[in-house]
This record gives structure tokens, sequence and C-alpha cells, in this order.
């Protein structure tokens, strides 16, 4: 079993209530109460299955009727426990998060990703004792460091700051020492600039503090703080929003599609832009004319339009062969000519079906794709069967015994349209 201890240092009123809400591994969120012999200082146990690979947290202040008075404003917590079976957290109440916008994938998983020479340190979490820090990542040379009290954390002199190791998107880790724990420490964040320490860029406000406790031997010990109380520049980025039909290049099929993406990919990078938005890429094919060129009329939120296939990523197919002539004649045309264009990938794609589809039915990847995207899959794979069978997408024309059937579509919600 995992062992994880929950120490939160805040001043409380009569009639308030300290709780974590936390989650393992993804599991249901859970409430515990923090006790407290002082009014201050709150800790509880949480136990889990030695198993566990992580947690998410934080805190709110509740009633004596469990209505929550307080929450810690967009604030999560994430904790890898890696080898650890036993940890100790140190924690202080968070006022001030990382804004949620920064949250979305956009954002997590692009913009602010690390990459290049901004190396993760992951060797860093490993480590027994840590500081870990969650803000936006520093402009230019700037560095996130620490600076404190103690000659082991440079006695407030910002040319002895200890600088944090970047772990994550949002994640900086500093390794501590179990003395800084037992005997305590007061510090303050500073946005470091390694060429001119002096002009660094110090927390507002009272210091932060680890006061000293005295955790049983075998706990790794863990301090979490949320963003420095310090005025970062509003983040800036100057992007394009394009329609992919619109990107054709001289190797389409008559339509721009994912595999001209990359040379816009590649444009955007060279002219410094930021972001790419693309207008709706799902299917929404119900009369196979133009009139289904309208982006925003989707038969499904999952399912992206075979229009924008690429053909190009098999070009060493018979399918590819039989069709590349026309594809050349159809991308002359100074403009789309949508029911053409949608025919040719259509024969396109059935005939590299015939071609390679039994071979990729029996690949794992395949496999796991059509176990995973069940949900909306089967359905959507069944609507168009019988759109196509009947000619039309309303299913209240189709045959009386599909009726049954075609309220499956209906449930669907936003999935499916009538």
């Amino acid at each position: 079993m995992k062992n994880l201890h929950f120490r939160l240092e805040y001043q409380t009123q009569w009639g308030e209530n300290p709780e974590i809400v936390y989650s393992v591994d993804g599991a249901d969120t859970q409430r515990l109460r923090l006790h407290t012999a002082d009014g201050f200082v709150w800790e509880t146990d949480i136990t889990t299955d030695d198993h566990a690979t992580h947690i998410r947290y934080a805190y709110q202040i509740v009633d004596n009727e469990g209505k929550a008075l307080r929450i810690e404003p967009n604030s999560s917590r994430f904790f890898l426990f890696n080898h650890r079976s036993r940890v100790y957290f140190h924690d202080a109440w968070a006022e001030q998060t990382l804004p949620s916008v920064f949250r979305h994938t956009a954002f997590a998983d692009c913009i602010m990703r690390p990459r290049g020479g901004d190396a993760l340190h992951l060797e860093q979490l490993d480590n027994s004792a840590l500081l870990l820090l969650h803000t936006l990542p520093p402009e230019g040379n700037l560095r996130w460091a620490v600076v404190g009290n103690t000659p082991e954390w440079g006695e407030w002199d910002v040319r002895k700051a200890r600088v944090l190791k970047r772990t994550s998107t949002y994640e900086w880790a500093l390794e501590l020492s179990p003395k800084d724990f037992k005997e305590g420490v007061e510090y303050k964040y500073v946005l470091l600039d390694p060429t001119a320490p002096d002009g660094s860029q110090w927390e507002t406000d009272g210091n932060r503090r680890i006061s000293p406790c005295f955790p049983e031997a075998g706990y790794a010990l863990v301090r979490q703080d949320e963003m420095p109380r310090i005025m970062l520049k509003p983040w800036r980025g100057a992007g394009c929003v394009i329609p992919v039909f619109s990107l054709r290049s001289k190797g389409s099929y008559g339509i721009g599609d994912f595999g001209d993406l990359r040379k816009l990919i590649r444009w955007a990078s060279e002219t410094e832009l930021k972001a790419i938005q693309l207008l709706p890429i799902n299917d929404t094919t119900q009369t196979k004319t133009w009139r289904d060129s309208y982006p925003y009329n989707s038969i499904s939120v999952f399912a992206l339009h075979p229009l924008y296939l690429d053909p190009r990523q098999w070009a060493g197919s018979e399918a590819y062969a039989h069709t590349k002539d026309e594809a050349v004649k159809l991308n002359a045309k100074p403009c789309l000519d949508y029911e053409a264009v949608y025919g040719l990938k259509m024969q396109f794609a059935m005939e590299l079906f015939r071609e390679i589809g039994a071979n990729v039915r029996r690949t794992k990847a395949y496999k796991e794709f059509v176990g995973e995207q069940a949900e909306w899959l089967e359905p959507y794979a069944e609507f168009c069967v019988l759109r196509d069978t009947y000619h039309t997408a309303n299913f209240r024309r189709w045959p009386e015994r599909f009726k049954v059937q075609s309220s499956k579509f209906k449930v669907q919600g936003s999935r499916f349209k009538e």
C-alpha cells in the first residue's frame, strides 16, 4: 500500500473545515476532511493501492454541513509517485494559480510544450525531497529560481538563487534536503536574469514558508507551490484561421487536404505565427453534392471528412496509380469541382480498401482503434451505409424496419443530426 500524508497550514474561522478533494489514477473524485490540534496546521492521511501511479488533488474550505465556502482557483496539483510508497506533502493554500485557458490542449500540448533545447529534467523527480513549482514558462533567457533565508537558500542574495529545472509543461523542480523540512525555511521565487541577477524580478507580498515538521523515517518530502506572485507579461501570439479545402497545392486531388497542412505548418513556423485554427473538418456528407461543402453542417462530431484524405500517403498503391491522372485534371481547374473531387476521393478510398483493407484489419492498431472508438464509430458507419443505400441522410425516409435503428442516431445527441 502507498501511504500519503497531507499537511496544510491555513488559519480558519469558527465552523470552517479544510478538505482535500482528490482522485487517484483518474478514478472517481473523493473528499476527505483534515484534522487539527491548533486551528492552523491541518493534516490527514490517504492510503492507496500499491500499484497506483499518480494523484490529483486540491483543497477547499467547507462549513460543518460540508458546503464549500472557498476553493483553490483552477487548482489541481498533480504528483507521480514513481518509486515512492510513502509521501509527505507539506502544502500551502493556493491563492493564485495557472489561468484555466493555459490548461487547454492547444496551449498545454502545443504552444507551451517544451521542445528543442528545452529538455525536461525528469531525473529531478526521483529525489527524496522536492520543491515543485507550477507556473508558466518564462520568456527568453529568464529562469525560475528561488532564494531564501538560510545559507543553503542564498541568504536572500539573488546572485546565489537556486535555479529550478523544468520537469513538465508547467512544472519546475528543485532538489531539497530533509533538513529544509525539519528546520524550516522562508523563501521567495524570483524571475532570474542570469546575465544581470540584480535586475531580477522578485515575488511581492510576504515570504513563503516551510515550517518545521518531523515526518516519520522513510517518507519522501514534497512541497508544491502554485503561480509566483509576479506580474508576468500577458501571452500574445498571432495566428491564422483557414479552411483545409483552400490549401490546394501542386500534388492535391483538386482540393486542399490533410497532407497540405504540412506546408501550411512550415510556412507558419517560418513567419513566426503561434497558432493555426482550422474551420470544421468533420464529415458533412448528406447529398454528395456541393451542398455538403458547408463545414458547419456535420453528421458527426467525431468522424473526419473523407474529402480531406491525402492519397499521396499511398503513392505506391495501385489505387493511386489509377486515379492520379484524373486528380491532375481536377487540380488544374480554377475552381473546386466538389462533386467530381468527392467522387474521385471515394473511388480512391474504395480501391485502396480492396487493395490493402484485409491486411489493415488484421493489425493491432486497427483493432485497438475500432475497440476504443466503437461508441461513435459503429453507429456512424451504420448511418453512412443506410444513407448510401437509400440515397438520403433523412432517416425518416428509410424503410419502416429501420425506424427503431434510426432512434439510435437521434439518441447520439450532437453526434448525429437529423
